[in-house]
């Protein structure tokens, strides 16, 4: 049979991990593809889904494109960049099994390709015991201590003062300032380039740590990126590996520990949830510390090495992932080339298959004969200007009011502090318009919209799922998204996963999440949280729809030890409570003046697509306790714990308040000013296509 021509694109030339996945896709598929330029290939295979953003379309004409996500579904389509190849890719490859079961639901072709892994590289060592000692002994480690490697980055290249969001070294300094501050005899091990956060975190709180590299101001990505041999060495050396990364794809280190049978404590991102136990993933820095703890007195990971070596024996190393590729190859293929059409293959393996159909194509709004000569000027103009003239399209209130109505004012704010004019309801001269939902006035926007004008639909809901009757409500939203939307912003995964199992299909979504006001909602002088006064807890909502969690509150106020709680409820409900104290909706400087004087957010909404309360609280620095359902878990992460139950929030509370500086220093929202640039990156993006 001849060989596939297979173009290989997606690294980083950086000696990263896509790099390494390029390197063990050709040493896997070689006995079935040949490498070719792009003009010479029949199947454009990607590591990375942005290695095709920079591709033209009419270069792919003709080949079936397979693109790795290699990152969470959900940050993916949060990039307004993969519009750009959303048309073009024939079958997403997703990493795990979670990514498969979204990318499936949200209605694009997908099979599930774990990344693979070179075994013999990360053998294990024969006595690790041996191991551990001579690495501690040549790094001047006491042997008695417990060396806890962790090879992430974790500094933002952008600036090597921030830490990077998605690799969780605030939650890792968490966790290892709560064993160490528990007299656990804990050093830390770190290595790879940009690490600045994390070790002047570690000095300023005194952790030990040895780091294997040159300590440099500047960035060190040429001086402190190691070879995977080293790396591996330093894998055989540890007593235990942290993987606190708040979202990935692989990650690449859960596959390396499982090989090199080195035991591991990760949050449950990417595939570490198909390759570890239950007892081996964390969702907040106290439960990873308390599982390291457990293994340094009882010894209790060493029963889960072999588990985890033996599944990526099966799954990830090269004959199953070679195995894999060919079917995927076969697969693709098949459905493009006659000449090579013929009875399907079998799938090597059953749980992985996912699907191939014919991509559905996405759903625009009608041209209109002038839009693209009208399109073009408006990006030279823009171009030149350097700004955008926005037109917002809501139903505008003074505060209080509703979530969507406050996100919508502060992004009027953040888009002027950006430089960009911006008008309410009114569409004369607007570049860009900006809709909420359905509540606008459709009349004024069809007689003062421009031609070529770029219309941008912000989407939440289904309305039907957190008002509970209103199914005409969301056939209007998507009767009006397919008229006129050019790009759908959808407000978490939840609502867009739930929008296509009702069957809709928004027009080109990216996921936004919400953020608020940095001038009024902010950590500027909040009262300090103080273990020897009651507990403040506090609840906020406008609407007093029952399904915003009143049966919740009515049992937290019989149940509640009020002997070392006290609650405040802000806003509108039908309850009479006889603990907790109610006040009216206020407005929004109160309302921030309020949740600084207290502890804990609760929050017992269901459905809630994106609560503008929720995101309010985190930005004033309350952990939150929250129902785990809708875009709370999204919002919140590690900032906070969900419950399903109210006989579960007492529980809840008490390990929130054991570690509230914790969770405090875990929250991590969105900024409205890097929100408003994103919107406008989403423009741009949709006026560059024409």
């Amino acid at each position: 049979m001849a060989k596939f021509k297979v173009f290989f694109t997606g690294g980083e030339g950086i000696n990263w991990a896509l790099d390494h996945d390029l390197r063990h896709l050709a040493r896997i598929s070689a006995d079935f593809a040949e490498p070719v330029p792009l003009e010479r290939a029949e199947i454009v295979h990607s590591v990375f889904w942005h290695g095709l953003a920079g591709l033209p379309a009419h270069r792919l004409s003709g080949k079936r494109v397979l693109a790795s996500i290699a990152d969470k579904p959900q940050i993916m389509m949060s990039r307004p960049a993969w519009l750009r190849v959303r048309d073009v890719v024939d079958v997403w490859l997703c990493e795990y099994r979670e990514s498969l079961r979204f990318v499936s639901a949200c209605g694009l072709p997908c099979l599930r390709f774990p990344d693979p892994i070179d075994l013999a590289q990360f053998a294990p060592p024969p006595d690790r015991a041996a191991a551990v000692a001579a690495l501690k002994d040549r790094l001047g480690i006491p042997r008695d201590r417990y060396l806890v490697g962790n090879f992430h980055r974790d500094s933002s290249g952008d600036d090597l003062s921030r830490p990077k969001k998605q690799k969780g070294a605030d939650i890792l300094l968490e966790l290892l300032t709560i064993l160490h501050r528990g007299g656990r005899p804990v050093h830390v091990l770190l290595a790879g380039p940009r690490r600045h956060w994390i070790r002047n975190r570690f000095r300023e709180r005194g952790l030990p740590y040895t780091f294997v590299g040159r300590e440099i101001a500047g960035d060190d990505l040429s001086e402190n990126t190691l070879d995977l041999d080293r790396v591996a060495e330093l894998y055989r050396g540890l007593d235990a590996y942290v993987i606190a990364s708040r979202w990935e794809g692989a990650p690449n280190s859960v596959l390396e520990c499982a090989a090199s049978r080195t035991k591991v404590v990760s949050t449950p991102v990417g595939q570490a949830p198909d390759i570890l136990a239950a007892d081996q993933l964390f969702r907040c820095a106290a439960d990873g510390a308390r599982r390291l703890a457990d293994d340094i007195e009882n010894g209790a990971l060493a029963a889960r090495v072999d588990a985890a070596f033996e599944h990526v024996r099966r799954h990830n190393a090269d004959e199953a992932m070679a195995a894999r590729l060919k079917y995927v190859y076969e697969q693709a293929v098949a459905r493009s080339s006659p000449a090579r059409a013929g009875p399907a293959a079998a799938a090597p393996r059953a749980g992985w298959r996912g699907w191939f159909a014919p991509r559905r194509a996405a759903p625009t709004a009608p041209a209109a004969p002038d839009r693209a000569a009208a399109r073009a000027a408006i990006a030279r103009r823009t171009k030149r200007a350097g700004a955008f003239a926005f037109a917002l399209w809501n139903d505008f209130r003074p505060p209080p009011y509703g979530g969507g109505n406050q996100f919508m004012i502060a992004l009027e704010g953040a888009l002027r502090r950006r430089g960009h004019r911006v008008a309410r309801n009114d569409g004369a001269g607007a570049d860009v318009h900006v809709i909420q939902s359905v509540w606008f006035d459709r009349a004024a926007f069809d007689r003062t919209r421009e031609p070529g004008s770029v219309v941008l639909h912000r989407v939440d809901g289904p309305i039907r799922l957190y008002r509970g009757d209103d199914e005409a409500s969301d056939a209007l939203c998507y009767a009006i998204n397919r008229e006129i939307a050019d790009a759908t912003v959808m407000q978490s995964g939840w609502s867009l996963e739930k929008t296509y199992d009702l069957g809709f299909q928004p027009v080109r979504p990216v996921l936004m999440w919400n953020a608020c006001d940095p001038g009024i909602f902010n950590r500027e002088g909040r009262a300090p949280f103080d273990r020897a006064r009651k507990t403040r807890l506090i609840s906020t909502s406008w609407s007093d729809n029952p399904r915003k969690g009143r049966d919740t509150y009515q049992w937290l106020d019989e149940h509640l030890d009020w002997g070392r709680y006290e609650y405040t409820f802000v806003g509108r409900i039908r309850e009479t409570f006889r603990n907790i104290r109610t006040m009216e909706p206020v407005d929004s400087e109160t309302l921030a003046g309020l949740l600084k004087r207290h502890d804990i957010f609760i929050t017992a909404s269901r459905n809630d697509p994106c609560s503008n309360a929720l995101v309010e609280a985190l930005s004033c620095g309350l952990p939150a306790v929250y129902f785990d359902d809708g875009g709370h878990p999204e919002l919140v992460e590690f900032g906070g714990l969900g419950f399903r139950a109210a006989e579960e929030i007492p529980g809840r509370l008490d390990r929130v308040a054991d570690r509230y500086e914790s969770f405090q220093d875990n929250i991590w929202v969105d900024r409205i000013d890097d929100l408003a640039d994103r919107y406008v990156e989403l423009a741009r993006q949709v006026l560059d296509e024409g």
